[in-house]
C-alpha cells in the first residue's frame, strides 16, 4: 500500500501498522440503542465509495427501524460537495411525503 501511487504515505507505515494491530477499540455506536431508536432518518450509501464499505453502512441501517436508505452509483464519497442540492432535495421531498402520508 506504500509504494506506487501511495508512496507519498510511505512516511505514516509505522503508525499505520501500530493502529492496525490495535485490538481494544471501544464500540462505535450501542446497537441496542440503535434497534429501539424510532427517529426517522435517511442515508445514502454509495456504492462504489472508496472510504466506506458499502455493506457496512447496509448492516448499520438494517439496525434502524424507521430509515430510508438511498444506494446509488451515481456519486462516490464526496456526494454531497458534488450535488448536495440535488441529493437534499431528494431527501426533502422524501421526507415531506412521509410525513404527510401519516
Amino acid at each position: 500500500m506504500f509504494t506506487g501511487a501511495y508512496s507519498q504515505l510511505a512516511p505514516l507505515k509505522d503508525t499505520a501498522d501500530l493502529l492496525a494491530a490495535r485490538s481494544d477499540w471501544p464500540q462505535l455506536y450501542d446497537v441496542a440503542v440503535l434497534r429501539n431508536c424510532n427517529v426517522p432518518c435517511a442515508a445514502i450509501v454509495y456504492d462504489e465509495d472508496m472510504y466506506v464499505e458499502r455493506s457496512y453502512s447496509l448492516e448499520l441501517a438494517a439496525l434502524l427501524r424507521n430509515i430510508k436508505v438511498w444506494v446509488t452509483n451515481e456519486y462516490v464519497h464526496s456526494g454531497l460537495r458534488d450535488d448536495g442540492y440535488r441529493i437534499l432535495d431528494r431527501y426533502q421531498i422524501n421526507a415531506y411525503h412521509r410525513v404527510c402520508r401519516r
